[in-house]
């Protein structure tokens, strides 16, 4: 174990397991805080097996890369951060059926949110943010890379959060994380957007990230990790799925199993302390790359009834949807 310091009162610690699972773990604690003062709660522990996971961090999300496309899920529950004001009002606006997983409207891009997402009152809130600026600022970056357009809205992202805590919308910056997957200019890119406090201010990190069929980042419960690596029998067996060739299927079928594994009564009695503010209704999406329709297809389509008009297929498509309406 490899344990130090980042910021006063912080202690980060990295644990490795290079056992045949090959799995690696990631542990922050942080010394002293109760919890910041938003809803969706500080970033959890979070690791990756190779070749198949790598390493983000937040709430339960499972993200894969097959050939064929991303798979993504991610759990409903919202709780507020900081203990001492979990209070009855606060209790009220907690959510089971909180939307993590987003499409960006016009082309084939997802992203998940994690980590401080909203302040009591919501009228600071990372995904409503997020869903009016997106639209805008793709049109500025049409024909961009995935990393650059990233980059453009975490600038855009960081001017809204300065703002707020400037006009004390917010007590204290947000420490969260905004992980974009899909396709842009034809080719798949996955970028981590990362918003962390740092010593008075807020520091913004843009990491494009390696990766290959089969990689799989998730976040959640390490516990449940190792579990599903060691082939453990109380978790679901995924092992006949995983290789370069697996389907997006297969893909759906792992990032679904881990989730709904964090958010099952086994997360909470193997770990109690992660699993607590995993849970409410998963939901899960894939992004696949345009597909051009070629005359014949586009004529067994109208022959059919179906998709008659249409050019082109793929995206962003809902597998299992969130329920209600993201803030």
């Amino acid at each position: 174990m490899a344990c130090r310091g980042r910021e006063p009162g912080k202690v980060w610690c990295a644990v490795t397991i290079c056992a045949a699972n090959r799995l690696i773990v990631q542990r922050r604690y942080d010394g002293g805080r109760q919890g910041a003062r938003f809803f969706g709660g500080p970033l959890q522990p979070s690791g990756f097996f190779a070749p198949w996971f790598k390493r983000i961090q937040m709430t339960a999300t499972a993200i894969l890369f097959t050939s064929a496309g991303f798979a993504v899920a991610a759990d409903g529950r919202q709780r507020w951060g900081h203990a001492p004001t979990r209070d009855s009002a606060t209790l009220a606006a907690e959510r089971e059926n909180e939307q993590k997983i987003f499409e960006v409207p016009g082309v084939p891009v997802a992203y998940t949110i994690r980590g401080d997402a909203a302040s009591r009152d919501h009228s600071f809130d990372i995904s409503a943010m997020l869903q009016t600026q997106i639209a805008e600022v793709l049109e500025r970056n049409q024909g961009r890379s995935l990393y650059l357009f990233a980059d453009a809205v975490s600038v855009v992202l960081q001017q809204a959060i300065e703002r707020a805590r400037r006009n004390g919308v917010i007590e204290d910056y947000p420490e969260a994380e905004v992980t974009f997957v899909g396709y842009m200019r034809e080719q798949p890119g996955w970028v981590d957007v990362r918003f962390r406090r740092y010593a008075n201010g807020l520091a913004r990190e843009v990491i494009p990230r390696v990766f290959s069929p089969a990689c799989w980042y998730y976040t959640g419960s390490p516990v449940i990790a190792e579990l599903m690596a060691s082939h453990d029998p109380r978790v679901p067996d995924i092992h006949g799925l995983q290789s370069e060739t697996m389907s997006l299927n297969d893909g759906v079928t792992i990032a679904r199993a881990y989730v709904e594994t964090c958010c099952s009564p086994l997360g909470m009695e193997v770990d109690a302390e992660n699993c607590a503010s995993i849970g409410g209704h998963v939901h899960v999406a894939t992004v696949c790359p345009f597909r051009h329709i070629g005359i014949w297809e586009r004529w067994k389509r109208a022959f059919s009834g179906s998709g008659i008009g249409e050019m082109q297929d793929g995206g962003f498509q809902w597998i299992i949807p969130p329920r209600g309406e993201s803030r």
